[in-house]
C-alpha cells in the first residue's frame, strides 16, 4: 500500500482532509490490534486507536516518508499504548505478569504435575520475576515484550521501535543481565535470560 498511501497523504496535506478517512479504513485493524496488545480491553483498545488517528493526523505533515505510512502510524500506535499503561499501573503489572508467565512456562514447562514443591517454586520464580520486570528501564522492558511477547526479532524490533539493531542489542543484553542478577539463586530461571548469544556482536555503550 506504500504507493497508494503515498497518494492519499498528499491529498490531505494538500487540503483533503476526507481523504485521511481512507488510511483510517486501512489501518483501523492493525492500529486497534497494537492497542488491544497493551489494554486487553476492547473499549481501551477503540479510545488508544481513535488517540493514535488524531495524533498522526495532526503531525502527519512531518512525516518524511510517505510511503513508510504504515511503520511510523504502528509506532505512534506503540507509543499511544505505552503512554495509557503509565496512567494504568494494574495493565503494566499485567503486562510484567504475562510476560512472567511465558519465561516460567519456558523454564519449566506448561504442564501440570503433583509436585507440590515444583509449585511453589515456580510461584516464588515468578513473584521475583515480576519485581525484577519492575525495576528494569522501560527501553528495557519494551525490547523484552517485543521479542518475548511479540516473537519479533532484533531487526524486527529495531525496525519497529525506529531504533539502531545495535541499540536494541545492547537493551536487551543490560536488560538479561539485570534479571540475571536478580535472579541469581534461580538458577534454571536465570539461564533463560543467558547473555552468551551477544558477547560475539558489537555493543555499544549509549541506549
Amino acid at each position: 500500500m506504500g504507493n497508494s498511501d503515498e497518494k492519499i497523504i498528499q491529498r490531505v496535506l494538500a487540503g483533503d482532509k476526507n481523504a485521511f478517512g481512507q488510511l483510517i479504513d486501512e489501518y483501523s485493524g492493525l492500529v486497534y490490534a497494537i492497542c488491544f496488545s497493551y489494554t486487553k480491553n476492547a473499549e481501551d483498545a477503540k479510545d488508544l486507536s481513535q488517540e493514535t488517528f488524531i495524533k498522526a493526523f495532526g503531525i502527519l505533515k512531518d512525516l518524511k516518508q510517505p510511503a513508510a505510512f504504515r511503520k511510523w502510524l504502528s509506532r505512534i500506535a506503540t507509543s499511544v499504548s505505552i503512554n495509557w499503561t503509565r496512567r494504568e499501573p494494574k495493565t503494566m503489572a499485567m503486562s510484567r505478569l504475562e510476560l512472567g508467565s511465558m519465561v516460567v512456562n519456558a523454564v519449566f514447562g506448561s504442564s501440570t504435575g503433583e509436585d507440590d514443591s515444583v509449585h511453589e517454586d515456580t510461584a516464588a520464580m515468578a513473584e521475583a520475576l515480576d519485581a525484577a520486570l519492575d525495576a528494569l528501564p522501560e527501553s528495557f522492558r519494551v525490547c523484552l515484550m517485543l521479542k518475548y511477547l511479540e516473537g519479533l526479532s532484533y531487526s524486527e524490533i529495531a525496525d519497529f521501535l525506529d531504533i539502531g539493531v545495535n541499540t536494541v542489542k545492547n537493551r536487551m543484553h543490560h536488560a538479561k543481565i539485570m534479571l540475571k542478577n536478580k535472579l541469581v539463586r534461580y538458577e534454571r530461571f536465570s539461564k533463560f535470560f543467558d547473555v552468551e548469544e551477544l558477547e560475539t556482536e558489537p555493543i555499544v555503550q549509549s541506549a
